[in-house]
């Protein structure tokens, strides 16, 4: 009998929705897995809160099962490993991925019985590979990037039920995408830059262009949001899809930007195109903040971008933080007064939160972090009821203090502008 994996996605019960798009990591390993002839489903446990007696209804018999992982939900992911053992296969074999294993390998492998970090298309099947064979593999492996996006197939999406999805892209079901990987940027703060991918690498555009032609042609779906890290990047590229998209593919997106890159061309090749929503890590308005933070852009840059997208018809959201070692009342309020006369639409307030793996979890005496809780469970951006966490205190604010100024900061935003997580045509 040939032996199966389960990929397991593990339930986010401290968001208000954990269920807005599938698991697209997971599906492009189970998509690899299956070409080789592997037998494999994906169990995405999001949508089921803490019912375990749902977790297992939903959790099929295999001998391997894969997680990925996040820091929020790592305690979480244990306790459905944990129920597997008890209650379905006590023999299984177990394998870590994701964002938090990759931070912290050393401390999660005595949790699994393999750990690979970073990208593994390249590296997972071939452990799978090795354990149906008989092999012995245990321990930390290393991933290999993948350097050419397009010998990766296209994510089979039959492996989920796509009904069970929230993610809306300007009021219609959307699917996600991923154009490239990496990001050129190393922002002091970003935990992007824990998966260790490599260089930025990019999808051709036809590559991509096909996979849309194709989606459509399956699912009927003409509303898309791309997770890349930083989709307008390469001016050239850019330009490629979107031509491609006029010509071929008549589509609604949305993309995620960084302000030095969003030129008045930019923006509006991307809304000849299709793409209606811009997402721009705005951070601050304080140059002095933006430069500690090491964005490698001034608040001028940030405003211009701003106007830039709104002449072009481009709905702007903004996610703005509080809290980086370095932040002051006068910062706060210098970034706020600036942020009232610029023109955006929708808007995110975060506390800074030091995840594993970043400069400042690393050395947080060389940021002037005098108290750092690392309690894992509470490390959430934005949950329920616009809850997040207030987990750092340097020896110029207090945890209490942060909080504060991220209330004033919603509190005086929001008589103009829309707090994201209620707008109505995009989720």
């Amino acid at each position: 009998m040939n032996k199966k994996v389960i990929f397991v996605t593990t339930p986010v019960l401290e968001l208000d929705d954990d269920c807005l798009e599938p698991p697209l990591g997971i599906l492009y390993m189970a998509t690899i897995l299956r070409q080789r002839g592997i037998e494999c489903s994906v169990c995405d446990l999001s949508g089921l809160g803490d019912d375990k007696t749902k977790w297992q209804a939903d959790l099929e018999f295999g001998e391997i099962y894969a997680f990925s992982t996040y820091s929020v939900t790592y305690r979480r992911t244990l306790e459905v490993k944990k129920l597997i053992q008890e209650r379905i296969n006590p023999d299984a074999i177990f394998i870590g991925g994701g964002h938090h294993v990759t931070a912290m390998p050393g401390d999660c492998i005595n949790d699994f019985d393999i750990i690979i970090t970073g990208e593994a298309e390249k590296t997972f099947p071939e452990v799978v590979s090795k354990i149906l064979s008989g092999t012995v593999v245990k321990g930390v492996i290393k991933g290999q990037p993948v350097t050419e996006l397009d010998t990766i197939p296209f994510p089979d999406f039959n492996l989920v039920d796509l009904g069970r999805y929230h993610r809306i892209v300007e009021g219609k079901p959307s699917l996600s995408l991923v154009s490239s990987r990496g990001c050129p940027f190393k922002c002091a703060f970003c935990n992007s830059r824990i998966s260790d991918r490599g260089s930025l690498r990019f999808r051709s555009a036809d590559n991509v262009v096909t996979e849309i032609c194709e989606l459509i042609k399956s699912y009927g779906i003409r509303h898309y949001r791309f997770n890349d890290d930083l989709f307008t990047f390469s001016k050239k590229r850019v330009f490629e899809i979107a031509e491609l998209l006029i010509k071929k593919a008549d589509i609604i997106y949305r993309v995620f930007a960084q302000a030095r890159t969003l030129t008045p061309d930019i923006c509006n090749i991307l809304y000849e195109s299709g793409c209606r929503h811009v997402s721009i890590g705005i951070e601050s308005m304080s140059d002095r903040m933006l430069k500690l933070l090491e964005k490698g852009n001034t608040a001028e840059q940030n405003s211009t971008a701003l106007d830039n997208c709104k002449k072009a018809g481009l709905k702007v959201r903004i996610y703005l933080m509080v809290g980086f070692p370095g932040e002051t009342e006068e910062t706060v309020k210098e970034s706020l007064e600036k942020l009232k006369q610029c023109h955006f639409d929708e808007f995110v307030v975060y506390s800074f939160i030091p995840y594993p793996g970043t400069p400042v979890w690393h050395n947080p005496a060389k940021w002037g972090i005098k108290n750092m809780d690392k309690d894992f469970t509470k490390y959430v951006q934005v949950g329920k009821r616009r809850s997040t966490c207030f987990v750092v205190e340097t020896k110029d604010f207090t945890s209490a203090d942060v909080e504060r100024w991220r209330r004033a900061m919603i509190d005086e935003l929001e008589r103009r502008f829309c707090w994201a997580g209620q707008s109505p045509d995009n989720k």
